[in-house]
C-alpha cells in the first residue's frame, strides 16, 4: 500500500521530530555529565591542593596526606572517564544535530503552509534526502570523534618486514 502525499508529509515529520527527542535527550544526558565530570574534577583537584597545604602533625597529618592521596586519584580516574566517552565533545554534536533537525522540520511546515494542495513527490523525496543527509553528517561526525579515540588500525597494504610473521590463512 503506497501513502499519498499528505500521509508521507506527516510521516517525515514524524520521523524528524522522533529523532530530534532522541537526540535532545542525548544533548541534555551528555551536558550534565560534562558538567558534573567537570566540576568532580575542579573540587577534588582544589581539596588536594588544600589539604597538602594544611601543615598538620602526627596522625592527622598522615589522615590529610592519605585524602589529599585520595582526591587526587579520583580527579585522574574522572579525566580518564572523560576523555575515553567525551561528554562534552557529543555534547556539541548533538546541539548541531538538534538545530540541523529542527530547522528541516520548520522548512517542512512551512513548505505544507505554503501550499494549498499536498507537497509533490519530488519536494518530499528532497526532504527526506536531506533528512538522511543528516543522519549520515551526525553518523560520521560521531564516528570521526570515536575514531580519534581509538588506536590506528594497521594499513591494510603494508609490505611486510623480514621480522615480521607470516600471514595467517
Amino acid at each position: 500500500m503506497s501513502l499519498d502525499s499528505s500521509d508521507r508529509a506527516q510521516l517525515l515529520r514524524e520521523t524528524i521530530r522522533a529523532e530530534a527527542r532522541r537526540i535532545d535527550r542525548q544533548r541534555s544526558r551528555n551536558r550534565r555529565q560534562a558538567f558534573a565530570l567537570r566540576i568532580v574534577v575542579v573540587l577534588a583537584s582544589a581539596t588536594t591542593t588544600v589539604l597538602l597545604g594544611f601543615k598538620a602533625q602526627g596522625g592527622l597529618g598522615t589522615t590529610l596526606t592519605n585524602v589529599a592521596l585520595a582526591c587526587s586519584a579520583t580527579a585522574t580516574v574522572v579525566l580518564a572517564w572523560e576523555a575515553f566517552y567525551n561528554p562534552r565533545s557529543l555534547w556539541v554534536i548533538e546541539v548541531n544535530h538538534l538545530a540541523q533537525l529542527q530547522a528541516l522540520d520548520r522548512r517542512l511546515a512551512d513548505m505544507c503552509a505554503r501550499s494549498s494542495r499536498p507537497l509533490s513527490d519530488d519536494d518530499l523525496d528532497e526532504l527526506r534526502d536531506a533528512f538522511e543527509g543528516l543522519m549520515a553528517a551526525h553518523l560520521a561526525a560521531w564516528t570521526s570523534l570515536r575514531a580519534q579515540q581509538a588506536p590506528a588500525p594497521p594499513p591494510l597494504n603494508s609490505t611486510a618486514s623480514p621480522n615480521s610473521p607470516p600471514p595467517s590463512t
